[in-house]
């Protein structure tokens, strides 16, 4: 579908690997992989034209488009890491301590988040596993940060 609304639409040029760019005001090159052939395509689009042909291809693909509230959920569990570092700051530390015990506690409420949501969206993590992965990156950041 993809690929059909690209080639039907003239703001738009398709090209293979080691065709060169397009003359004129295009810009990219924006990688297409066609999910079924497998094929690698470069789009350009017309500067001028970009905006309007990526809304009216939005508009058009609304179903693919996820419809989402605004995380209100992990942005209020955001402030539980922050109050744990305006806490901790009370004590003479160093900066870096009181990131590390930020980061830290950051990682406890996402594996939560995890656990209890399967996502921490505030952070554009959308499936339990890339939020358990980036719960430990926070929780070893934090570590690191606190012994140095």
């Amino acid at each position: 579908e993809g690929q059909a609304f690209f080639a039907e639409h003239d703001a738009w040029v398709i090209t293979r690997k080691g065709e060169g760019r397009p003359d004129g005001e295009y810009v990219g090159p924006f990688l297409f992989v066609e999910p079924n052939a497998g094929d690698r395509l470069y789009l350009y689009a017309q500067e001028s034209r970009l905006e309007e042909s990526q809304r009216e291809f939005m508009e058009s693909h609304t179903e693919l488009v996820p419809r989402y509230m605004f995380p209100w959920l992990s942005a209020l569990a955001l402030l539980y890491p922050i109050s744990a570092m305006n806490d901790y700051g009370a004590e003479p530390v160093s900066a870096t301590t009181i990131l590390g015990y930020g980061f830290s506690n950051l990682g406890y409420i996402m594996v939560a988040g995890a656990v209890l949501t399967k996502s921490f969206r505030i952070l554009g993590l959308e499936t339990r596993t890339q939020t358990l992965l980036g719960a430990a990156a926070f929780w070893i950041i934090g570590v690191v940060l606190s012994n140095i």
